[in-house]
């Protein structure tokens, strides 16, 4: 296979075919790890008020719209792979993780996919490198959700941090738990060319503004490690 760091993106993730079988083996048990991934992100403006109104009453948007969108595909780890997951997300103060701001993951605008678990209705996620431009995509069993089309810089080096993000709690029921991920990765930063929202179900998420990309490879990263939020 060579050297995983010399691997490009798309060629990586040709190798990934979201789960849909149930494994011989038992329930997942966090934290578990995942190796060898990929991801593309795009950070975005949406509309402030459809921010405010998707968060939890104990948690607080900037005001400004910020957010973003996310594919992601992983090829090893325990238990876990191959593994698929793509999500839109708000920005929320107060809870900082060493990478930035917290992320809200609204229930209805995520999508995950892991071999015994396609209870979150993904049918796959995909990234694919051209000459210039990746390509990253979710499509969920309604149908397609986004496309996202960003040029990497191809300014490739390592990055490390920890995402801090709350993937549970609606509008008018408090979020309860804050996910900690810590990842490592070689990383390189992007131009965001554009972000189709191909969802009806999705399209009160057409962003107002693209305000910043970025590419990984060859990461590493812990999911499952939780701490109690304040209500």
């Amino acid at each position: 296979m060579g050297n995983p760091m010399n691997r490009s993106v798309s060629d990586t993730l040709t190798l990934v075919t979201p789960g849909g079988t149930e494994p011989a083996f038992g329930p997942v048990l966090a934290p578990c790890q995942l190796r060898d991934l990929s991801f593309a992100a795009i950070g975005a403006r949406f509309s402030p008020d459809l921010v405010a109104a998707s968060l939890p009453p104990n948690l607080r948007a900037p005001g400004d719209g910020s957010g973003g969108f996310l594919v992601a595909l992983a090829r090893e780890g325990h238990r876990l792979t191959p593994y698929s997951t793509g999500h839109v997300w708000f920005d929320v103060l107060g809870l900082d993780g060493t990478a930035g701001a917290c992320r809200f993951l609204p229930r209805p605008f995520r999508a995950t996919a892991r071999p015994g678990k396609d209870k979150d209705r993904q049918r796959g996620a995909r990234l694919c490198e051209g000459a210039e431009d990746l390509v990253a995509s979710l499509n969920t069993l309604s149908g397609p959700a986004f496309r996202m089309t960003l040029r990497p810089k191809r300014n490739w080096g390592p990055n490390a941090g920890i995402d801090h993000s709350i993937a549970d709690g609606a509008a008018g029921r408090p979020a309860t738990r804050l996910t900690i991920t810590p990842w490592a990765c070689d990383w390189c930063d992007a131009l965001p060319v554009s972000v189709e929202v191909l969802s009806p179900h999705w399209a009160a998420l057409a962003p107002q503004s693209l305000t910043w990309a970025a590419v990984g490879r060859s990461a590493a990263l812990t999911l499952g490690l939780a701490s109690p939020l304040a209500r």
